[in-house]
């Protein structure tokens, strides 16, 4: 019986072995769950990068490649102009800065006519004008331009001759 015995004692020594390296080999697994767990996220999140910073790339080299395209033509824009730079003499530029100086005479003429279209008019004169503007129909009737304009008397203080307010008939007379 005793070697039933010994036989039971190494068996259940070794499955009492057995939990503890079971219990250890699960402590193990479950730590490396812990740090698998944010390595995947981590993994996951670099991915997203990868393919956003290669979009990017995409995107960097169309631009580049426009970029380029627009140098050439710029390049051979400035060839182009290169053979037309002797026309551009000391002469040239000095009658092209003339030109502009006139030009800015010229926009300011037009700016102070549009601010004062008649300069040498009265306030009198620019309210008559204005009143013609408005309404000018009233000033074809020659009846309605006697009533506004005052009559002008002549020597012997009535209307004479070449007044305003001379009638055709008494012109004659």
């Amino acid at each position: 019986m005793s070697n039933i015995v010994a036989s039971f004692t190494r068996l259940c020594e070794s499955y009492i072995d057995l939990a503890e390296r079971f219990q250890r080999l699960d402590i193990e697994h479950m730590t490396l769950k812990e740090k698998l767990v944010p390595l995947l996220k981590t993994l996951r999140s670099d991915r997203q990068e990868i393919s956003r910073l290669q979009d990017e790339k995409q995107s960097l080299e169309n631009e580049l490649y426009k970029a380029r395209e627009a140098c050439n033509v710029l390049v051979a824009e400035k060839i182009a102009l290169k053979a037309l730079e002797p026309l551009l003499s000391e002469k040239v530029i000095r009658l092209l800065n003339e030109a502009g100086e006139q030009m800015e005479l010229v926009n300011e003429t037009i700016n102070e006519i549009e601010a004062n279209d008649q300069p040498n008019l009265g306030a009198e004169d620019k309210a008559l004008l204005d009143h013609f503007y408005a309404d000018p129909d009233a000033f074809t009737n020659a009846h309605e331009l006697l009533t506004v304009l005052q009559p002008v008397e002549g020597v012997n203080g009535k209307p004479g001759q070449g007044s305003w307010g001379a009638s055709s008939e008494s012109a004659i007379a």
